[in-house]
């Protein structure tokens, strides 16, 4: 039995329906580039600090920070912005000397009393 006025394929071929569906898709695809454009203007988004496996110590402890780069933090509860350099090895610290100093002597004993 065959349903009256109903074609499986014809209503997709008709001028009407298959502009209308154009004119959707592209006024989708045109609303969804606006939505992009403007949210990149008024809220651009956060740099977030992630390790990297394309720095010295990554090899050592299977990533790490980039050496003296400047990373931001954003406070999520007030929205302040810290920024914070890593130091030459890469961490989030303040500069240490790894080079012991000329005319040292370090000492060490152990013993039990």
């Amino acid at each position: 039995m065959e349903r009256v006025g109903f074609d499986r394929i014809g209503w997709l071929l008709k001028p009407d329906r298959t502009r209308n569906l154009l004119l959707f898709v592209s006024s989708a695809i045109v609303a969804l580039c606006l939505l992009e454009f403007g949210l990149r203007q008024f809220a651009p988004p956060r740099d977030i600090a992630a390790g990297t496996l394309n720095t010295p110590k990554a090899a050592l402890y299977g990533w790490a920070l980039s050496p003296n780069e400047e990373m931001t933090f954003v406070d999520p509860d007030t929205g302040e912005i810290w920024k914070y350099y890593t130091n030459s090895e890469g961490w989030k610290d303040v500069q240490h000397q790894f080079v012991k100093p000329e005319g040292y002597s370090g000492s060490c004993s152990s013993g039990i009393l």
